[in-house]
Formats: C-alpha cells, structure tokens, sequence
C-alpha cells in the first residue's frame, strides 16, 4: 500500500496509531495480542481488528499487517507481533513532519 494509505489510516484509527506506537517503543521486545490489548487499554478483539481486520469494524486491507506496518512472528507456536522496517518509517516520517496533524503523544512508561 502508499504511504498516503498508511498516513489516512493512522490519521482516522486511534486503536492503529496506539498499536503502532507501542511496538515501536518497546525495543524490539515481540509482544503478544493480549499484552499489546493491556498495555493500549483495549479489548483483545479490538487489537485483533486494528491487526488482522475484522468483518464489520475493520477492513483486512487497511489492517496493519497487510498494510505492512506489523510483522507477525511465530514462536513456540504462540503468535508474536512487532513494528515492521516499513512501520517504523512511517512512524518516523509522522513523528518529524506531521506530528501536529496526528496528536501523537509517545509514552513509554507504559512498558
């Protein structure tokens, strides 16, 4: 996808733009669905919409993994995620030029 498809979606998705942020803040740490859910004060169906799509609420081709912004990695047959290089370009790009127009605010305490 763009990178101006990627910028409206983060623009119009809070849900997206917390899920984002948070894997970009934790160091390279792979998290899971029900951490990243507690850690962005979510329900775990939300974070999995924002992630994979969901019938309804989120279209799979605006999700973050098929955006490309998250990567999924297994382990110990248990379901990982973290920010892709894409993501963190992205993020990166919002963070230095349009900061104001996103109201990101990074807290990482909540690591």
């Amino acid at each position: 996808m763009s990178i101006s498809t990627c910028l409206y979606i983060l623009r119009r998705s809070r849900v997206k733009r917390e899920i984002l942020l948070l894997l970009a803040s934790s160091s390279g740490k792979l998290l899971t669905l029900s951490e990243i859910a507690r850690l962005t004060n979510n329900y775990p169906l939300t974070v999995y919409g924002a992630l994979y799509g969901l019938k309804g609420h989120f279209k799979k081709e605006l999700s973050l993994i098929n955006l490309g912004l998250v990567k999924v990695v297994e382990k110990d047959s248990k379901k990982y995620y973290k920010i892709s290089i894409k993501g963190k370009i992205i993020l990166s790009y919002i963070m230095h030029n349009l900061e104001k127009n996103f109201s990101i605010k990074v807290n990482l305490s909540i690591l």
